[in-house]
């Protein structure tokens, strides 16, 4: 209490500074919950996806994908997919058992920017994810078709390598360089 200056001790010892105290206190843990509780639709639809790959939920987290994504995933002619010779949930699960480090991390929405798409009535963000505290990141297309009250699909989704001279993997198998996507 030493150290506190006169003017501080009488607002600490004055009544009215307890009110004006607490009310900002209750200010400032509302303003916190807020900022944690509020969310974008774009946000939700991300986290949805990686909590349920997370889990190796396959058939929510197909749920989560468009259906654009879907289709090439089940294409059975795709050269990447003929390799392995699995498609669809299969194929999903083979993604998230290869990348389980990708899909345990957590990650942190970097930036968002919204994708001029050639359709009038779809809308695509693309949302970059960093890993917190480590190298590597993620790279996410979201996609609405139809209006405000659609939902967000993800439309595609990008791994980063943890080396720049890699390459990262996609889940479509189309080849992506990290630099072109900093």
């Amino acid at each position: 209490m030493e150290i506190l200056t006169p003017a501080m001790k009488g607002i600490l010892n004055n009544p009215m500074g307890h009110w004006v105290f607490a009310i900002f206190i209750l200010v400032l843990f509302y303003d916190i919950i807020r900022r944690a509780m509020i969310r974008s639709p774009v946000d939700k639809a991300i986290l949805r996806m990686l909590r349920y790959a997370k889990q190796t939920d396959l058939r929510h987290t197909w749920a989560t994908f468009s259906p654009a994504l879907r289709e090439t995933l089940q294409d059975k002619r795709r050269k990447y997919l003929r390799e392995r010779g699995i498609y669809g949930l299969k194929y999903l699960e083979f993604f998230i058992n290869t990348h389980t480090k990708a899909f345990n991390s957590r990650y942190i929405i970097q930036s968002r920017h919204i994708v001029k798409e050639t359709k009038p009535e779809t809308e695509m963000v693309m949302v970059h994810l960093k890993r917190s505290g480590r190298k590597g990141g993620m790279t996410v297309w979201v996609t609405r078709e139809g209006g405000i009250t659609s939902p967000w699909l993800i439309h595609e989704l990008y791994i980063h390598a943890m080396q720049k001279e890699e390459l990262g993997y996609s889940l479509t198998g189309k080849s992506m360089s990290t630099r072109d996507m900093r």
